[in-house]
């Protein structure tokens, strides 16, 4: 957004927003945040937002598997 009268600069955000419930497609919880994790890594987005990370294991689980690049907040 422009406010008029000042000057404007320029921002940018590289974002990744995800509903991970269910993908990608793996048999077990374990595989599939790793493979989670390594979309991510591959993206290198500067903020992740992911919907659906049901469990707050799982969640540190994603933390974990991306080295700490990324810190978890979460409403919980």
């Amino acid at each position: 957004m422009r406010v008029p009268g000042q000057e404007s600069s320029a921002f940018s955000l590289s974002l990744l927003c995800w509903n991970v419930h269910g993908t990608p497609y793996a048999w077990s919880n374990e595989e599939r945040l790793s493979n989670v994790a390594g979309v991510i890594r591959s993206k290198r987005p500067e903020l992740v937002a992911l919907q659906e990370v049901w469990k707050r294991a799982d969640a540190h689980d994603l933390e974990r598997a991306l080295e700490s690049q990324y810190e978890l907040v979460s409403p919980h």
